[in-house]
């Protein structure tokens, strides 16, 4: 391998690396939240699932970008946007869908005890 080679790789995979310790525990704790939704109204529904990919997306792309040689500060701005997926849908939507789930499972409780 000649020195050039060696070097653009390392300029390219310096980026990806640093914004994949970013984006690896914020996958993790962002999927932890909605595992613990689900389990907590034991239900995975189409609206969570859509909110898990959109923010999977914005996971992912910046990760991609930085593998192409986008800057720094654009990779992470754009993975900065990734934990407003489920703010803006549940201030949208998801408190409603949400209140029905809770007194979906509430109910299926209170039918388990009496």
């Amino acid at each position: 391998m000649s020195p050039r080679t060696t070097s653009a790789t390392r300029r390219t995979s310096a980026p990806t690396a640093t914004v994949l310790t970013v984006a690896a525990p914020l996958a993790v704790y962002v999927l932890t939240l909605f595992a613990l939704y689900s389990f907590l109204v034991r239900a995975v529904d189409s609206f969570h699932l859509a909110l898990l990919a959109g923010t999977a997306a914005l996971l992912v792309l910046p990760v991609m970008l930085a593998s192409i040689g986008a800057p720094m500060a654009v990779c992470l701005v754009v993975l900065m946007l990734a934990p407003l997926v489920p703010v803006i849908g549940y201030e949208t939507l998801g408190y409603r869908h949400m209140a029905i789930a809770v007194q979906r499972t509430l109910a299926r409780g209170q039918q388990a005890i009496g």
